[in-house]
């Protein structure tokens, strides 16, 4: 169960590195879409050989909005204001949204996610193998007479999108570290954390990089900072690295660099550049948006929020979600997206393991991302994808369905203390990080009761 992955849904991901290639960055798409579906056929003849029926999903509320109430807004939207080019989209939205919760309901959701992560560890190496040499002179800091600062984009990427596809990667590739108790499979996945920050960086994404890092401190500070013990290790740490930059004077040198790299005394993209000239174009937008009652209250499409069609960049996730699909959608939406992050805080907090960390880091990651970028709500690219399966697939992260369908579930106690799930993190015995024998804040007889009841509901 370890290191299964499902080859259809890996290469869903994979394919979507090169979305941005000329002339062909729409057919990796395609076909990126298309290994959900065949991964939906693949599962319904496996069952049908089998004669065994897995269908293990449940609507919530937030899978009813993206499959149900998302595209139909939008439909409306399209031919109400005879925008008929975007019905494609929407259309595709929906068989999308549905094809990923068919994944959700009849895959287990620990080989989605080793799926996904398989796919981000190729990709990352990918970039790293065929653009080494651009990313060397990104980071030399080299200016381009016409457009300014060089910044990194592999494979025709944005700049921004770099961020936010690497960034959701670095949050991912840390909580597996975190998890993974073979010391070199952890040295591993702490470089290619290392190694995302590196990109975010040679990109100048101040989003991505920011938002990577507080949904790392997220995740770490539940699942470790608790702990004394770790708590004393990693404030030692934190004031032996202070002390060996200001004794060299590489604190200097490290801010310097990155205010360089970053622009952030620049009038284009400095602190006083109206975070890059996007306040100037959301005061713009609000003023379209409550231009009409219908405007405000329905939106005008998914897609129509596109530089293509205004004109100028939202850059600003909540904002394109009000003008796409109106007021009443992007708070519902955004308040299920935190009652989710909120739900899997307290069930990583109660019952921790890799993929409730990853999911919780990720969301976090994306709504703070979402101030200063517009991929919030999106099939397009690798991460947006991936969230797209976690939010469908809420309720089985939430349960723990993938440990109890992985093996069953082993109760013992050895010298009064609780060993754990079969399969708890996939990556080890069953230990919390550090090798703690119980989720924090819950005795032995509780974990035991509270392993119970998830396999009664379950």
């Amino acid at each position: 169960m370890r290191h299964q992955i499902k080859l259809p849904l890996f290469l869903s991901f994979y394919c979507l590195l090169f979305l941005a290639v000329p002339k062909y960055g729409s057919a990796f798409q395609l076909l990126s879409l298309a290994m959900i579906v065949m991964q939906n056929v693949s599962t319904a003849i496996s069952m049908k050989r089998n004669k065994v029926t897995t269908f293990k999903g449940s609507m919530t509320p937030l899978s009813l909005f993206l499959i149900a109430i998302v595209p139909l807004v939008s439909l409306t939207d399209n031919v109400f204001n005879l925008e008929l080019q975007y019905i494609g989209y929407s259309l595709l939205f929906f068989l999308v949204a549905a094809s990923i919760y068919v994944v959700v309901s009849t895959v287990d959701f620990r080989t989605i996610f080793n799926s996904f992560l398989a796919a981000a560890v190729m990709m990352t190496l990918t970039v790293l193998a065929t653009q080494h040499a651009m990313l060397r002179d990104t980071l030399s800091i080299s200016y381009d007479a016409v457009n300014g600062l060089e910044r990194f984009g592999p494979f025709n990427l944005h700049p921004n999108l770099v961020g936010h596809i690497f960034g959701g990667f670095a949050v991912m590739f840390f909580c597996v570290m975190l998890y993974e108790r073979a010391l070199l499979r952890k040295a591993f996945f702490g470089a290619m954390t290392g190694l995302c920050f590196i990109y975010c960086i040679a990109a100048s994404s101040r989003g991505g990089f920011l938002a990577a890092g507080l949904g790392i401190l997220t995740v770490y500070s539940i699942a470790v900072w608790q702990d004394r013990k770790r708590r004393q290790v990693l404030l030692l740490l934190v004031l032996g690295g202070i002390a060996v930059l200001l004794a060299t004077k590489g604190a200097e040198k490290l801010v310097v660099y990155l205010s360089s790299i970053f622009e952030t005394g620049t009038g284009d993209r400095g602190v006083n550049s109206g975070l890059t000239g996007r306040t100037d174009n959301w005061a713009k937008l609000l003023q379209t948006v409550f231009s009409s009652v219908s405007f405000m209250l329905f939106g005008n499409g998914l897609r129509t929020g596109s530089s293509e069609v205004l004109g100028y960049d939202i850059d600003n996730s909540y904002l394109n979600l009000l003008y796409e699909i109106g007021l009443p959608c992007t708070v519902l939406f955004v308040l299920l997206l935190v009652a989710c992050t909120n739900r899997f805080r307290r069930a990583f907090r109660a019952m921790p393991d890799v993929v409730k960390a990853s999911a919780l880091g990720m969301f976090v990651f994306i709504l703070a991302e979402s101030m200063v970028a517009r991929y919030l709500l999106s099939i397009g690219n690798p991460v947006s994808l991936f969230l797209l399966f976690c939010m469908l697939g809420a309720r089985n992260i939430l349960k723990g369905s993938y440990l109890a369908s992985s093996a069953p579930v082993q109760r013992h106690v050895h010298h009064g203390t609780y060993v754990g799930y079969a399969n708890y993190s996939d990556h080890g015995n069953g230990t919390a990080p550090g090798g703690r024998s119980r989720p924090l804040g819950m005795s032995a007889g509780g974990m035991v009761k509270e392993a119970q009841l998830e396999n009664a509901q379950a």
